[in-house]
């Protein structure tokens, strides 16, 4: 049986970064992360949203401004 291909067209740097985008795209979606940063929450607001740390939201926010997703507020820490 051959191995199921990913549909995901995004292609990490390395293979270390595969699982965190995954997690990321998986837990984070881009339009809510957006949403609550633009009404005012702060990334320690939006990562109890989400039940996530604060350092995984970090990365998410990096992961999604290096792919050119523009969120119209700057990052309130």
């Amino acid at each position: 049986m051959p191995a199921a291909r990913s549909i995901c067209r995004i292609r990490p740097t390395s293979s270390k970064h595969r699982p965190n985008t995954a997690a990321v795209l998986k837990h984070i979606p881009y339009p809510e992360l957006a949403a609550r940063l633009r009404r005012g929450d702060t990334l320690a607001d939006a990562a109890e949203y989400f039940c996530v740390t604060e350092d995984f939201l970090r990365k998410a926010y990096a992961l999604y401004r290096d792919m050119g997703y523009d969120f119209g507020a700057e990052e309130k820490a």
